[in-house]
């Protein structure tokens, strides 16, 4: 159960950042790396928040 919740958690980050094909990542690139924007960095963070019970502050984020 916990690989699944990783999975879907990866998947909903990717979706924010509009990343479609999840093979094609890094996984040590920090999603600031990736693209992240202000904007989207709130989404993740709440998206983390009501899903999945992770509070994290914008810096943590941006470190992903």
């Amino acid at each position: 159960a916990e690989g699944e919740g990783q999975r879907d958690l990866l998947k909903a980050v990717a979706h924010i950042l509009g990343i479609r094909d999840l093979a094609g990542i890094n996984l040590d690139s920090s999603l600031a790396d990736l693209g992240l924007d202000s904007l989207m960095g709130v989404e993740v963070r709440q998206t983390l928040e009501r899903e999945h019970d992770l509070v994290l502050s914008m810096r943590e984020v941006r470190q992903l």
